[in-house]
């Protein structure tokens, strides 16, 4: 199968799609019945780079403006990449187009599904962010005026109507099947769940010289991992780690991330709240595995591939009961499903207080994520891909 792939995330930015993407592209290279085209954002234009005989990449630099306070994807092209792509997909002669972002205007999500109706080839939609649900999120928090909030609302519905023209979506996580079907109707879904790489993301990695360093050293360490955006919920987190240190002096707060979130977080001025910026490679999974329990109080995620790697790594996760963090999670024995902010606050002071509950809840996350290998995952996607192109 012949797929060619569209995106407005820069692929090798350690985000989730980015990181999703990676893995499909090791997953094709070592599997030649499959090729491979996939463009996305980058700073400046360059050639299709080939990776092995079945692999070309190209990076799509365009001048484009975001959303303020929201930089991850572009919110409108200042220049039309259409034309280019069209030429470059023909020449590929693909099966069927993925977009990841059909509802960037002017961008390359969108410009696939003109791609696709110029070379009469199936557009399968991957519902990666919901949009809805993030621009819902902002318009209250940003927006003064219920009038102001209904308009932008409309916008975004008008912005993800590209989604109806594609012949079937992929979906992270029940949540957002459902949410599919709450918007487009009987739209066919395919569910794609989150996986890891267990070899990779491991307990191995817990290091005690990381946590001196970042004095953690003898504290009961929560740690965050992700983007520093107001989605992410991250005011209530730092509300509850203020109640939290109050009563159990013995913990701390590990941040890892970057984002415009981080000096409004930063400027509580709570104790041993750590942030250590973005970290890559080694570092990244020292993180993870240093700490001793995953918060994740955002609301609007529709599969965030983070709660996989901390459970990979030993961590218990917390997350509410909302988007695609429940798919991962076997609630009261891989961590806690919480409903709302205060239930949060009392499994997350459980897990501090309880640590044979913290170690059996280690074992049962680092079991369940080795469950959720990438090859099988994606053998399943390949295999529903061409099925859906073949109808």
């Amino acid at each position: 199968m012949r797929i060619g792939l569209f995106t407005d995330s820069n692929i090798f930015y350690i985000d989730g799609v980015g990181r999703i993407i990676q893995a499909l592209i090791r997953h094709v290279e070592a599997r030649p019945e499959h090729s491979l085209l996939v463009f996305h954002r980058s700073r400046d234009a360059k050639p299709r780079q080939k990776h092995g005989a079945n692999i070309a990449i190209r990076g799509v630099g365009a001048r484009y403006v975001h959303v303020p306070g929201y930089d991850a994807y572009p919110f409108f092209y200042l220049s039309n990449p259409r034309a280019r792509l069209l030429a470059e997909t023909r020449d590929f002669r693909p099966d069927l187009l993925l977009t990841v972002t059909p509802y960037v205007p002017r961008g390359i999500g969108s410009a696939a599904l003109a791609v696709g109706r110029k070379l009469d080839v199936p557009v399968i939609g991957s519902f990666d962010v919901p949009l809805a649900w993030y621009s819902d999120y902002y318009a209250r928090q940003l927006l003064r005026f219920d009038w102001a909030v209904s308009l932008w609302q409309r916008f975004v519905s008008y912005m993800m109507s590209g989604y109806q023209s594609c012949k079937a979506i992929v979906v992270p996580s029940r949540a957002m099947e459902a949410y599919a079907h709450e918007l487009y109707g009987d739209v066919e879904c395919v569910l794609f769940p989150r996986a890891v790489d267990c070899e990779k993301f491991s307990p191995t990695f817990r290091d005690e010289s990381f946590r001196a360093r970042h004095g953690l050293a003898d504290k009961a360490t929560i740690l965050y991992l992700g983007r520093l955006a107001l989605e992410k919920n991250l005011g209530a987190l730092g509300e509850i780690y203020d109640s939290l240190k109050s009563r159990n002096p013995q913990i701390a707060l590990l941040v890892v991330g970057e984002g415009p979130e981080r000096k409004q977080l930063a400027d509580r001025g709570t104790p041993d709240m750590v942030f250590t910026g973005s970290l890559h490679g080694d570092d990244l999974l020292r993180a993870y595995a240093s700490a001793d329990i995953f918060a994740f109080p955002s609301v609007v995620d529709a599969g965030p591939m983070v709660i996989l790697e901390a459970q990979a790594s030993g961590l218990p996760v917390i997350a509410p009961n909302t988007g695609g963090a429940q798919d991962c999670i076997v609630s009261g024995e891989t961590g806690f499903v919480v409903d709302g902010m205060a239930e949060f606050e009392k499994r997350l002071e459980e897990l501090i207080r309880d640590e044979p509950l913290r170690a059996q809840m280690s074992s049962n996350a680092r079991k369940l994520a080795e469950g959720r290998a990438w090859d099988p995952t994606l053998e399943r996607l390949l295999a529903d891909l061409s099925a859906v192109a073949a109808r």
